[in-house]
């Protein structure tokens, strides 16, 4: 017995179902990127304790029905506002990253250093040019995730340095828990402090805070 023929109705009316999803999809995530934006910009005018959900609608154009369909509270939007502003530092960091790994990897021993300009300075300029957005999350540790996007910047550099150093491969984790500790608690007081304090000094002060770890190896 011969196939049936495919049946075009039923195609054409899956393929409308497909794009009619596609769009809505899109008219999803549009929706909630007018609420993000309108979340930071009401951020650069008052307290995060001080801005409400009212005045979020009001700024992206939605209602509240529409706020309560992406997030709970006020908190799962800022969290979610911070996971895509370090996806955003991520994928501009990634490929630097990469580079310096690879750097590290050939270049004279005599060369290597744990914190260098190359890959901080790019970060302290992301987190300068947001420093509002950090400095409420500061408030909330749950919604910065600092330690993972620390680890994710600098595993791959200090692991490079510290294998080459020959530190034991048992040591290195401890080492590297303490360094990205440090790093993390000098750039708080920085967001704390309004990130008065230039660039220059900052690194400057990270550098002084790492020790050499040269006599690691040894």
């Amino acid at each position: 017995m011969a196939p049936l023929p495919p049946d075009d109705g039923a195609a054409q009316q899956g393929a409308k179902g497909a794009v009619g999803i596609d769009a809505q999809s899109s008219r999803y995530l549009a929706t909630a990127v007018r609420m993000d934006e309108a979340f930071l910009e009401l951020l650069g005018e008052k307290d995060f304790p001080y801005v409400t959900v009212k005045e979020i609608c009001a700024r992206a154009g939605v209602n509240r029905s529409t706020f309560y369909l992406h997030y709970e509270t006020i908190e799962d939007l800022l969290t979610e506002t911070m996971t895509h502003v370090q996806q955003e530092f991520m994928g501009l960091f990634s490929v630097d990253s990469d580079k310096a790994v690879q750097r590290l990897s050939s270049c004279p021993i005599e060369e290597l250093d744990l914190v260098t300009d190359e890959y901080l300075r790019p970060y302290l300029t992301f987190v300068r040019d947001r420093k509002t957005l950090f400095r409420v999350a500061i408030d909330h540790p749950g919604t910065l995730r600092a330690d993972h996007t620390y680890d994710r910047m600098y595993h791959g550099v200090f692991e490079t340095i510290l294998r080459r150093l020959g530190v034991p491969e048992a040591d290195r984790g401890y080492l590297m828990a303490f360094y990205i500790q440090g790093i993390m608690a000098v750039v708080t007081r920085w967001i704390e402090g309004g990130c008065a304090d230039s660039l220059e000094r900052v690194a400057s002060v990270i550098r002084q805070c790492i020790p050499s770890v040269r006599a690691q190896g040894r």
